[in-house]
């Protein structure tokens, strides 16, 4: 059953304190950047707790029963309103002879309510798609990881079949000759002998120019292996300075939870930090792409977005809390305006005092219309 619904979207009035953000899909979180990690596995905010304030309290009165259809009704109208049908009363379908055709969902049986809902939460994938999903499920793996590995495996099945075109390893200590190597190999044994005593030494051994050959190639053998161990103890600190990078990160993000609208009010509210918006920030300072760059470092060499990044970083807290006090100041002024006209609502609607009664005295005999004493 093909569902077609046109989404009205309309913005609530910002001031009114029922006012949520209707958010399309919310179940379903497309990252900024396509982090997958989950640098962050502790609870989510969802203890109940306020923003600087105490963990909220059920209300232990007893309610009424409500009415299990209508309650039903309501979720999924509701459900309905989260996946863009904002009118269920209107929902167009599309019929067997591909007419679009109107009708309430509530006139609806439970069999093609049912339909209606499968449809709606249906992903739309083509079975080539589906499998592809399944893959990265079953073998736990990111997409880019999948693209990696092929890469990997067509550059290994290239260099197989054309070794020439292999990459050569280079080595410091081929840029020495023979000569050169064994003379300095000489100076690091021998330290205390003047150059003489060394290149005297050096010609003794050349006298033998095969057995020469050989000290030189077991020679060259070792330094390439120094040089080897020395690259891969390099490659295993930068490891480890990424791993303590990654831990420090990620303890500075278990402590950043909340930010203050206006940092110059100790009282001010404040906005909480989720844990995936944790996750989203670490993904953006420490996934790194195929050349091992972050898309922080990607940032940074750009100095259109360095320089955005300097000027948040120096003002971001100062246009926050003016932002917050500017509209404080409207709700303010925007109360102030409510409460005199309810004042005055008040005022016009009490009902007069009916019982109160005005009683004149008795005019003075001796009093003139005026009020004066006769003469």
């Amino acid at each position: 059953m093909e569902i077609n619904e046109v989404v009205n979207e309309k913005w609530d009035d910002l001031l009114d304190e029922g006012y949520e953000p209707q958010v399309e899909n919310p179940e379903v979180s497309e990252p900024i950047y396509g982090y997958e990690n989950e640098y962050l596995d502790i609870p989510g905010n969802d203890d109940g707790m306020q923003p600087g304030g105490d963990p909220e309290v059920e209300d232990s009165e007893p309610q009424e029963p409500q009415n299990t259809q209508e309650t039903d009704d309501n979720i999924l109208h509701q459900f309905l309103k989260d996946r863009g049908v904002t009118d269920p009363t209107k929902i167009h379908f599309e019929n067997e002879e591909g007419e679009l055709e109107t009708l309430d969902f509530d006139s609806l049986d439970r069999e093609e309510q049912l339909n209606v809902l499968r449809e709606l939460t249906k992903p739309d994938l083509t079975e080539h798609e589906t499998d592809v999903i399944n893959y990265l499920r079953r073998n736990r793996v990111s997409f880019n990881e999948v693209i990696d590995h092929f890469v990997q495996e067509g550059i290994n099945k290239f260099l197989e079949e054309n070794p020439d075109k292999a990459p050569v390893q280079t080595y410091e200590i081929d840029d020495y000759t023979d000569e050169e190597l064994y003379l300095a190999d000489l100076k690091t044994k021998y330290p205390n002998f003047s150059d003489e005593e060394l290149v005297s030494k050096l010609d003794v051994a050349k006298l033998n120019e095969e057995l020469f050959k050989k000290e030189a190639e077991v020679l060259r053998s070792q330094y390439k292996a120094e040089e080897d161990a020395a690259k891969e103890y390099e490659k295993q600190q930068e490891a480890q300075r990424y791993e303590d990078l990654q831990q420090n990160l990620i303890g500075a993000a278990m402590q950043f939870n909340t930010i203050s609208l206006d940092y110059t009010d100790p009282e001010s509210e404040v906005f909480e930090i989720e844990n995936s918006d944790k996750n989203q920030m670490l993904g953006y300072l420490l996934n790194q792409d195929a050349e091992g760059k972050s898309q922080f470092v990607r940032d940074i060499e750009d100095p259109a977005k360095l320089i955005r990044i300097a000027y948040f970083m120096q003002y971001g807290d100062e246009l926050l809390s003016n932002t917050a006090r500017y509209y404080k100041s409207i709700i303010a002024e925007d109360r102030k305006k409510i409460s005199k006209l309810e004042r005055q609502i008040v005022k016009q609607e009490k009902p007069k005092d009916n019982n109160s009664v005005v009683i004149s005295s008795k005019k003075d005999n001796n009093s003139s219309p005026t009020g004066y004493p006769k003469r």
